[in-house]
């Protein structure tokens, strides 16, 4: 609670336009601290209570965030700014991020493209 409440002040510190005038050091070092709060009490959470990253809905998301992040900007270029734009949003770039991932997985990494140990093989 105290991380996302230290992130929160930093998030409001580093839009003042004080700050924005700042090097650009010092505007990374408040980022840093905007951050590294959140970041901890993740990790706190997820050491106090195991059970909440051991959902099979977060264990999907994570299969499938590299192609999630290949293909969210495509969508998102091609959708307006409406509510109903978030809902379409996610929806498509869910089924081209798992669609992509099955081709993925059927066809460059089941032939041994990206694993390591046949690259030497002759």
């Amino acid at each position: 609670m105290v991380g996302i409440a230290c992130c929160l002040i930093f998030m409001v510190i580093t839009q003042l336009s004080e700050i924005k005038s700042q090097p650009f050091i010092v505007q990374n070092v408040l980022s840093l601290l905007t951050c590294l709060p959140l970041a901890l009490s993740v990790l706190l959470v997820g050491y106090l209570i195991p059970m909440l990253f051991e959902s099979s809905v977060l264990y999907w998301i994570g299969i499938v965030s590299y192609e999630v992040f290949l293909i969210h900007i495509f969508v998102l270029n091609n959708l307006g700014k409406s509510v109903w734009a978030i809902f379409i949003f996610i929806a498509v770039t869910g089924v081209c991020a798992v669609v992509l991932h099955l081709l993925l997985q059927r066809g460059l990494y089941s032939h041994g493209r990206f694993n390591r140990r046949n690259t030497y093989e002759k």
